[in-house]
């Protein structure tokens, strides 16, 4: 049955008027049962409580008002309410944070502070460890431009044993200061991680690439563990010109990362161009290079340049017979190896002018050995091959030039008697 409301209105506050105090609360009740949304009605109750000294019933009007309009975002009216609350008790607990929480939206800081201090003191006196922290932690996480507080705040995380909460907030703090250029406050925040975790893959990414941004490329590399990584550290040295330290870093990076053959042929490649064929070797085999025909090459030219020629002769031959049309690599491949060791260099040239001869292409692999002589002065073997080459394929000037080139060679070895031969002979054919 519906209540007649301004009838019940009416009687409150005579009885009120009257000093029936307790009859006019009871006359409020009435109303805020059949309206329990209405705030104003709630806020009459709570008032009329506080005077008969009814704290309890008092507070509980007002914490239903003011959540419920916290709630609906009327946070201005709801910290009124909030402060009505503390009046009546100071050290009422969830009216504090609350009170914080709103103040600290507003940037009130200062305020927002005064109540968390209030509150971190009533745990603290009652032994609340715990509460204690979490009120320490309210308190560093205010502002968030703070970031001395917020540091404060993950310690009282550490404390209380909220070690993921204290990474998550380590890591967003050290983003954000990253972010501003604070390298220095970043790689704290980030170090304060580590010790937390030092297994974690994200704080170590983090912590490299502060380092890199920050220039310390030595602990940006002790923070390295993925290829991509060494790789990044690797260029930002070698932006310095610290080559010799760029090439270090790859090194360690394939130790790190055995399998990866593409690392172990680019550092094996490096070295060659540095006239180090003892390092490049220990970074490409002919396993690691697999059917990759470029790989093979680089395992050919290693071998061919170290203690395995005829290993890297056969790995030649194989490519070779796999591709013909690599013809002029695998030539380029014998010229440039005779640079530093002739003789294993010939093994290579020969083979591709051997298969021009059984091609019939004759000029092919005359100018194969004459690239090579050129390279290599006075290479009797080569010399003598171009002559007979010239010989069989008919090419007369050619083999002129490489009699006469022939006969230079005998000379600078001391075999007087072939130069004199072979001068002989190209006397009588031109008289011929």
């Amino acid at each position: 049955m519906a209540i007649d409301r301004a009838e019940i209105l009416r009687n409150a506050e005579k009885l009120i008027r009257q000093g029936k105090l307790d009859a006019g609360i009871a006359e409020y009740v009435r109303l805020v049962e059949d309206q329990p949304h209405d705030w104003n009605l709630r806020n009459t109750l709570g008032d009329l409580y506080s005077r008969a000294g009814k704290v309890d019933q008092a507070i509980e009007q007002y914490m239903e008002i003011a959540n419920s309009l916290n709630e609906e975002g009327s946070i201005q009216k709801a910290g009124a309410i909030f402060k009505k609350i503390l009046k009546l008790k100071p050290d009422h607990e969830h009216t504090l944070v609350q009170l914080a929480d709103i103040l600290g939206s507003q940037k009130l800081y200062a305020d927002a502070r005064s109540h968390l201090n209030t509150l971190h003191e009533i745990r603290k006196s009652r032994g609340d460890v715990r509460g204690a922290a979490q009120a320490r932690i309210r308190l560093g996480s205010l502002d968030p431009e703070d970031y001395e507080g917020r540091m404060m705040a993950v310690s009282a995380r550490i404390e209380i044993g909220d070690v993921g909460g204290a990474m998550s907030d380590l890591k967003e703090i050290a983003n954000e200061l990253a972010e501003k250029g604070r390298h220095a406050d970043a790689i704290e925040a980030l170090r304060e991680a580590a010790k937390l975790n030092a297994d974690d893959d994200e704080i170590r990414e983090k912590l490299l690439d502060v380092y890199l941004a920050s220039g310390d490329l030595a602990r940006a590399r002790e923070c390295a563990t993925s290829v991509e990584q060494f790789r990044m550290v690797s260029a930002a040295l070698d932006a310095q010109g610290q080559t010799a330290e760029a090439l270090d870093v790859l090194r360690q990076a394939a130790a790190a990362n055995p399998g990866d053959t593409d690392l172990r042929a680019e550092l094996a490649r490096a070295f060659m161009a540095k006239g180090d064929i003892a390092t490049a070797a220990e970074y490409l085999t002919l396993e690691t290079a697999g059917d990759d025909p470029e790989l093979l090459m680089t395992v050919a030219n290693i071998q061919l340049r170290g203690e395995q020629p005829e290993g890297g002769l056969e790995i030649a031959r194989q490519v070779f017979e796999k591709d013909p049309a690599r013809h002029d690599q695998i030539a380029l491949l014998g010229w440039s190896v005779a640079e530093h060791k002739p003789e294993a260099g010939f093994l290579v040239v020969q083979m591709v002018a051997d298969a021009s001869v059984a091609n019939s292409d004759w000029p092919a692999a005359a100018a194969v050995l004459q690239e090579f002589v050129t390279r290599v002065p006075n290479h009797i073997p080569a010399l003598m091959r171009l002559v007979e080459i010239c010989v069989d394929g008919g090419l007369e000037a050619t083999m002129y030039s490489a009699q006469a080139h022939l006969a230079d060679a005998y000379i600078a070895a001391g075999a007087a008697t072939e130069a004199r031969f072979i001068a002989e002979r190209r006397v009588a054919v031109h008289e011929h």
